[in-house]
């Protein structure tokens, strides 16, 4: 299945990259592959993520960066694509974010 990516998923990826780099940087690279490692799973089986948000907006699912379990990625599986909207430290008031707007055009 074809996957794309909003613009905000992307400098979502860069801001965390660069926040583990500034400890670690073979850490950063490890999580940028681990990113692209599910990023391949969801192509696979877009519906494996946990659709635990569903209440808050409707069809968005979730699922977890392996390695890296405090990141979780935020798509939607629709107009047969995995639209990754976010990515996102479990930290974050997610309730809150997830209240946000989503109208963004996906980037591919």
């Amino acid at each position: 299945m074809k996957l794309v990516q909003r613009r905000r998923a992307v400098e979502d990826i860069d801001e965390h990259a660069a926040y583990i780099a500034e400890r670690n940087t073979r850490a950063a690279y490890r999580f940028l592959d681990k990113v692209e490692q599910a990023f391949g799973v969801l192509r696979r089986h877009p519906r494996i993520g946990s659709p635990r948000f569903d209440g808050i907006v409707r069809g968005l699912r979730a699922r977890p960066v392996s390695g890296f379990e405090s990141y979780v990625i935020l798509y939607f599986v629709a107009r047969g694509a995995v639209q990754i909207v976010r990515i996102v430290h479990v930290a974050r008031d997610l309730e809150a974010l997830l209240k946000g707007p989503w109208e963004e055009e996906p980037r591919s």
